[in-house]
């Protein structure tokens, strides 16, 4: 080292120097605190993409385990599959509303159902007198067809392979809503379309309540009641045998009816008809003769208050020798009551003759008395009758054995 280096290096910088030199120093540090800052958040960035990555990665290698792992797809299809996809392109769209809508789907290939039109059309004018009776009826039953038409589940078809199906018009609503209980249980809230017809169905109902409850209500049905001398009886419950002589009529038909119906099940329209010949044959029985004429045979009937004169019966062939299961539907039918008729009137003219104990006695038959006969095979709803001509007590004074006159005999 030369003299003058050694010289220049001992000796002592100045303040002006020092200073300089500290603001230099604050200068370099302030860059460095910079860089290293621009160099963290460049390395976040990174660290945030290459977590990016990661995750994409990662769901790509998720979907790859699920291909890797689901069963191979089956790619076999065959006709049915076909058809079935056919069949739901065609039948099924969606509307702007969001609803689905469905057609109903029929078979290709059905089986002969034979010459249906002429139920049909009867039961099609059937209901046009049912329509003329009930116009509101007439009413909701066109909106229903309308809508069928409308969304394309009915159409006018000459096709000479359809079959017409008899329609009932039928509205019930408690009936929609025992079917819908049955299949789901009850529901917690209904969403109904009618809500008008129930809010006021709702008020009339509460007025006809509040109005009942009235006491000037009251004292009108009271006054009524006592003005015409109506007398209200009541059975205790549970005890149907103290209703007396309609009860007694009851109860020998209830029985009869159980074991005279047929087993095979019938439609509605079968059991109407069939019960309405029950309440003919019951309505047919004798109660007391109409008059004292020996000449005249004639009795009195509850037909008599109904009509005015004793029920008819058109003749009917015997069905209750040939077995059930060669008869058709309405021979059915016809069997049923001829076999209630052959075992109710037996059974009826039984009770009509009281056997007494010998403690009491009952008047005997005397000549002009009007008495039935008891007759195999009567025809249905048919009481053969006679008058007492001369009888013939026996030692005892009891007449068992009495001559009598018939509307045939001479």
């Amino acid at each position: 080292m030369s003299d003058s280096e050694g010289k220049k290096s001992s000796t002592a910088p100045s303040a002006a120097a020092v200073e300089e030199f500290k603001r230099k120093k604050l200068i370099n540090l302030a860059r460095s605190v910079q860089r290293i800052n621009e160099q963290g958040r460049e390395a976040i960035q990174k660290q945030e993409a290459v977590l990016q990555f990661k995750d994409n990665d990662l769901h790509e290698e998720l979907q790859q385990f699920w291909k890797l792992e689901e069963p191979t797809p089956s790619t076999v299809r065959n006709p049915e599959d076909d058809i079935c996809e056919e069949l739901f392109q065609k039948t099924h769209y969606r509307l702007s509303s969001g609803q689905y809508v469905v057609h109903l789907p029929f078979k290709g290939v059905v089986p002969s159902l034979h010459d249906s039109i002429h139920f049909a059309t009867k039961r099609y004018l059937n209901l046009e007198n049912k329509f003329k009776k009930d116009p509101k009826l007439q009413s909701m039953y066109s909106e229903f067809i309308q809508e069928y038409v409308d969304l394309g589940h009915a159409s006018l078809t000459r096709s000479p392979t359809a079959y017409a199906i008899p329609h009932h018009a039928v509205f019930k609503q408690e009936a929609c809503f025992e079917r819908f209980i049955s299949r789901r249980s009850f529901p917690e809230v209904i969403y109904s379309d009618s809500g008008t017809n129930f809010v006021g169905a709702a008020n009339k109902l509460r007025d006809l309540y509040s109005w009942y409850n009235k006491q000037a209500t009251r004292d009108d049905i009271v006054q009524f009641a006592t003005s015409k001398e109506v007398k209200w009886q009541f059975n205790p419950p549970a005890a149907p045998h103290f209703g007396g002589l309609w009860e007694a009529g009851v109860r020998s038909v209830k029985r009869l009816m159980r074991t005279s119906t047929s087993e095979t099940p019938m439609t509605f329209e079968e059991l109407a008809t069939l019960f309405a010949r029950f309440e003919a044959i019951l309505n047919s029985r004798p109660l007391c003769p109409l008059s004292a004429d020996p000449e005249d045979f004639d009795y009195l009937s509850p037909g008599h208050f109904l009509v005015g004169g004793p029920l008819l019966s058109h003749p009917d062939h015997s069905l209750l020798d040939r077995k059930e299961n060669l008869l058709n539907r309405w021979q059915v039918v016809q069997r049923s009551y001829q076999t209630f008729w052959n075992r109710w009137h037996t059974e009826y003219l039984t009770t009509l003759q009281k056997r007494v104990k010998w403690t009491s006695s009952v008047p005997n038959i005397n000549a002009g008395d009007l008495v039935l006969m008891k007759i195999p095979s009567t025809p249905v709803m048919n009481w053969p009758t006679a008058r007492v001509l001369e009888t013939f007590p026996g030692s005892d004074g009891i007449v068992r054995v009495a001559t009598i006159k018939t509307p045939s005999s001479t």
